[in-house]
């Protein structure tokens, strides 16, 4: 015969247990690891070194910092992500650049590395989704990735805030003398006042902004932006609607976690063609639009807590990809390195103050999947390509579709080879290769490119991979004002690991609260090793 419990034993074991597992939840390791777009280790020391990054200068002094080395051959943001999420290299994951050849459609047309199929090695939350522990992703899981689709619930958020922002458009410089414009499909009226700008739809007053004012405007239903008066110019920057997904136990609390708009844009590359802003002009929209973007990356470290958080931010690759020529050419002095402080500063506060929000079994990681080298000229390839019979030319441009092989204008480093047509032309793969190569000691000859390459696998798509051991950056795309060598292209660029200089290569920090616990020579120094490094550090004891 059973003899029933005494419901006030029953509640002690229940309570004991709670407890336990509560115990447990606390004692589990947890991590947050930032993804700073570009933030190579040469640029981020350099940046400790001047004193505007004093979270940045502990982690280097209480934690680690060094450099690590992104996927090979190809190391622009996605392919680069990808390694550091799954640790598979570009051959290995079928994603080779920011844009690549559409290889599953038509050859010639540039597709984004990041709405590619993906393949290679399953990305590290899917390895946490397998053994039920949770995970939060900030612009991290790309548009094909699994875990947006069914099957999927370890997750407490995702989130995509570029799924629906064009970068072609993200803001439009409006001087005041212009009265009427297009914006999203939305006709607008500006008004020049004494000490304001007035933005009008029809008859309606939208935004009234005095020099300086930055603020989102609702430009209709559907179209938001950032509007942003100097006084004589008005600028307005699109906003996305972020794509999300929400745990169940966090769905009613959408409002409070996730923004209706994400910001984007910045004035970087118009201040430096056209000029006229001041410092403070020119970092005042780079500090709105991702001082919300640091904000929600805060309050989804503190409320989430999640095993796994991922936080992707973008403004030192943004300025680096205008200016990088000129902060490497003048450092420390000149406006482009006081604009470099400018940016790792605001980045380096919100660092801080995430340390100040770890638990003590917290790691903080911060990668970046890339560095940057400068570039402050620009080949077009294809224009000797096509003097060798390789290209063919059309009436507005390069006619790819009836050319035996060209550089890609994904300008991913990639000579790719069309065989319908190298068929025709009776030329086989090594006599097109060695046509490609006499255009290149052409270029290093005659014009100083100073141009590498590697042959293509057996298994790789591309004919030849080609990058840059100096200064020069190369293109595809038709231009038909532009010399063969333009020098009037200028910036920073990351295409690729093997250029000779240590700009290039990755950041890797880390810090805890309570002190690194692990043996530092098992510290990965290559991006490919980072995801199996941290999986480690969550499951062994």
């Amino acid at each position: 015969m059973f003899s029933r419990c005494n419901p006030s034993i029953r509640n002690r074991r229940n309570t004991s247990k709670d407890r336990l597992l509560k115990q447990t939840k606390q004692q589990e390791r947890k991590i947050v690891w930032l993804i700073l777009d570009a933030a190579g280790y040469e640029i981020t020391t350099r940046c400790i070194q001047s004193g505007v990054c004093p979270s940045l200068s502990a982690i280097q002094t209480e934690g680690f910092l060094g450099s690590s080395r992104p996927p090979h051959p190809n190391c622009e943001t996605p392919p680069a992500l990808r390694a550091l999420f799954s640790g598979s290299e570009p051959a290995q994951s079928g994603i080779w650049g920011y844009q690549m050849p559409d290889y599953e459609g038509r050859l010639e047309r540039a597709v984004s590395g990041f709405g590619v199929r993906i393949s290679g090695a399953p990305a590290i939350w899917e390895e946490l989704e397998r053994i039920g522990r949770s995970y939060t992703l900030f612009n991290a899981a790309f548009r094909r990735d699994p875990v947006w689709g069914k099957g999927y619930a370890g997750f407490d958020l995702l989130l995509d805030g570029y799924r629906s922002y064009r970068p072609d458009s993200s803001w439009m410089r409006i001087d005041t003398g212009k009265e009427r414009l297009k914006f999203g499909g939305t006709t607008l009226r500006v008004e020049s006042e004494d000490d304001q700008v007035r933005l009008r739809r029809g008859r309606r007053s939208i935004a009234s902004l005095t020099p300086g004012e930055i603020r989102s405007v609702r430009l209709s239903p559907k179209v938001s932006a950032v509007s942003y008066s100097t006084g004589k110019t008005l600028f307005l920057s699109s906003s996305s609607r972020p794509h999300v997904r929400l745990s169940k136990d966090l769905q009613g609390r959408s409002e409070q976690i996730v923004p209706e708009s994400i910001f984007h844009g910045n004035l970087f590359r118009f201040s430096r063609n056209v000029g006229g802003l001041s410092i403070d002009e020119e970092m005042g929209f780079s500090e709105y639009v991702n001082t919300q973007m640091g904000e929600l990356a805060l309050n989804v470290v503190r409320k989430l807590r999640s095993t796994l958080t991922i936080l992707y931010f973008s403004l030192i690759d943004e300025l680096s990809h205008v200016y990088l020529d000129q902060i490497e050419g003048s450092w420390p002095e000149g406006r482009a390195a006081d604009l470099l402080r400018r940016c790792y500063g605001l980045i380096d506060s919100y660092i801080g103050k995430m340390m100040d929000s770890l638990e003590q079994n917290s790691l903080l990681v911060l990668s970046s999947d890339h560095g940057q080298v400068p570039y402050r000229r620009a080949l077009h390839l294809n224009d000797l390509l096509a003097e060798t019979g390789l290209v063919r030319r059309g009436k507005t441009g390069y006619d790819l579709r009836r050319s035996v092989a060209y550089y890609h204008p994904a300008n991913c480093g990639q000579v790719v080879m069309n065989p319908r047509q190298a068929n025709k032309a009776g030329l086989s793969r090594e006599r097109i290769g060695e046509r490609v190569l006499q255009c290149i000691e052409q270029a290093n000859g005659n014009l100083g490119a100073e141009i590498s390459y590697l042959w293509g696998g057996e298994n790789d798509p591309y004919l030849l991979f080609l990058y840059p051991r100096a200064d020069t950056h190369l293109t595809g795309r038709y231009d038909p004002e532009a010399d063969v060598l333009d020098a009037g292209l200028q910036g920073g660029q990351h295409l690729s690991p093997l250029c000779p200089t240590p700009w290039i290569q990755a950041m890797l920090g880390l810090w805890s609260p309570a002190g690194l616990a692990f043996d530092r020579q098992r510290i990965p120094d290559h991006n490919a090793d980072v995801k199996n490094f941290l999986l480690r550090y969550l499951f062994e004891t």
